[in-house]
């Protein structure tokens, strides 16, 4: 049985992911009159890039839980613990929305903000 605060912990790394998103493509679309007035996108790709931080870091405890447990692959038979199942999707859900802020941030490189 896990404690309460590595559950807290896990719980917290399933919805970093989802959040930091949200938060980095709200505010990628507020920053694109700020970058069309300056002329540079070095806006949008930091907060891209304290976005990717935060997801990692945000996957960081269930990594690391993890690896506490001894496997860091799911492939037995038997049913997975509350705790194992939490921070594998917490693993999971961080290293997609790591990958969907990767594409956002490359659509970035490619267009020019002040294209109407």
């Amino acid at each position: 049985m896990e404690s309460g605060s590595k559950r807290v912990l896990l719980l917290t790394s399933l919805f970093v992911g989802p959040i930091v998103w949200l938060l980095n493509f709200e505010t990628s679309y507020l920053l694109v009159f700020e970058a069309c007035k300056a002329g540079s996108n070095a806006l949008i790709y930091l907060t891209a890039l304290v976005s990717l931080a935060l997801i990692t870091a945000g996957g960081a405890p269930a990594l690391r839980y993890l690896k506490s447990q001894g496997e860091l692959i799911l492939v037995e038979l038997e049913e997975p613990s509350l705790g194992q199942f939490m921070a594998a999707l917490g693993l999971t859900l961080n290293a997609l929305f790591f990958i969907v802020i990767v594409a956002q941030t490359i659509a970035a490189l490619v267009l020019n903000p002040c294209l109407h």
